[in-house]
């Protein structure tokens, strides 16, 4: 006798709804084979069988809201005879009794008291995203710094008379380096 459980499909999915059932007790049912559809919070899935064999036994009815993992079928040997305790075996959906809805109160308008701790907690670490938040556009912009841009001539220029580039002010549109500017770095260097 095989189990059929309540799949765990995501890290937060902690219950499941039985939507359809594709076969009833009785039926054939191939691994692979689609045997009833549940849905999520997310979304709605096929759930396949892992085993081939009859529907023996279901135990979560359409509609039900069931726990993750918790046994809601039996799929075993067509002469295979169903323990006593399984028949008898009845899941107990995810439902809030009438006594819990009745002592739920809900108290709107009622602001809620936060201790300062967290709250300076929460301040301190917002100042740390800011900060690293500000770091990384220095970055950003130091990179930018770094990549020079000049005109193709005076990068002719000032490979031919050795002159670096990076310590060179440009004064051609947005700081672009021009022939103009190696010139006088030629001669700057020649006076000192």
């Amino acid at each position: 006798m095989y189990k059929v459980i309540m799949p765990k499909l995501g890290m937060t999915m902690e219950k499941g709804i039985v939507e359809r059932w594709l076969k009833k007790e009785g039926d054939y049912v191939k691994k692979g084979e689609s045997l009833l559809e549940i849905m999520t919070d997310k979304v709605t899935i096929e759930v396949e069988s892992y085993h081939t064999g009859y529907l023996k036994k279901i135990l979560a009815e359409e509609g039900e809201e069931i726990p993750v993992t918790e046994v809601i079928a039996y799929i075993g040997e067509e002469d295979e005879k169903i323990p006593e305790e399984i028949v008898r075996k009845k899941i107990t959906p995810l439902e809030v009794s009438k006594e819990e809805k009745v002592k739920v109160k809900v108290k709107v308008g009622e602001k809620e008291k936060i201790p300062i701790e967290k709250i300076i907690a929460y301040e301190k670490e917002k100042e740390r995203e800011i900060k690293k938040s500000k770091e990384k556009e220095e970055k950003i912009t130091e990179v930018k710094r770094k990549r020079i841009l000049a005109s193709p001539l005076a990068k002719k220029l000032a490979k031919e008379m050795s002159i670096d580039l990076s310590k060179i002010y440009g004064t051609g549109p947005k700081g672009r380096i021009v022939k103009a500017d190696i010139i006088r770095a030629a001669e700057e260097t020649k006076l000192k």
